[in-house]
Order: structure tokens, then sequence, then C-alpha cells
């Protein structure tokens, strides 16, 4: 689902964007899958959140397919 805030702005966006959550769509939920890999790449790029010094590296969808489970 979208979240919306009263000022327009999309919340799952501002998650993404600041390091709160990790991208997960699932079709037919992809109206603004763009928009959310945008806004995770900016956070990965700015190391900002779950992105920061020690924080996450890869998403877990890429850890998972370097280290599947046998």
């Amino acid at each position: 689902g979208y979240l919306w805030n009263k000022k327009g702005e999309l919340i799952n966006e501002k998650m993404l964007e600041n390091g709160y959550a990790v991208l997960y769509t699932i079709p037919p939920n992809v109206k603004y899958a763009e928009r959310f890999v945008a806004a995770q790449k900016k956070a990965q790029l700015q190391k900002v959140g779950i992105w920061g010094k020690k924080g996450l590296k890869k998403t877990p969808e890429e850890w998972r397919r370097e280290h599947p489970r046998d």
C-alpha cells in the first residue's frame, strides 16, 4: 500500500530516502517503483539510516542471491 501525509508526500518514498526501509516491491503494486528505487539509491549514496557507516552494504535480496541456501 501507499501512504501519503497531509503535505502530500509519499511516506513510503520518504522512509526509503532517509534509510529507514529497504525496497521490496510486489506486483501489481509497482506504480511508484521507479521513485522508490531512486529514493533508496539516494540513501545508499548518502550513507544514511541503515546504509550508514556500520549499516548494510547491500540489500537483503542481493545478499541472499550471493549466499543461497543449500
